[in-house]
């Protein structure tokens, strides 16, 4: 099938019923995210708690949480 690529417009033929992207987009498309996961990879990552681990957590004051104003 021909179909009209999503980001720039131009022609290219593929087996999928639906439209996507030409292969030159695809490629700078995952160029893009290999450069943004090469970035993030360098940062320290935040552990992710919930909202009860938050509470256990916290400073409390005769079973309460106190809370700085």
């Amino acid at each position: 099938m021909v179909h009209n690529c999503i980001k720039c417009s131009a022609q290219y033929e593929d087996e999928d019923p639906d439209p996507y992207y030409c292969a030159e987009c695809n490629e700078l498309r995952i160029a893009a995210a290999k450069e943004v996961d090469a970035k993030m990879s360098g940062r320290p990552k935040k552990p992710i708690i919930s909202a009860l681990q938050e509470y256990d957590n916290s400073e409390k004051i005769h079973g309460f949480v106190r809370v700085h104003l």
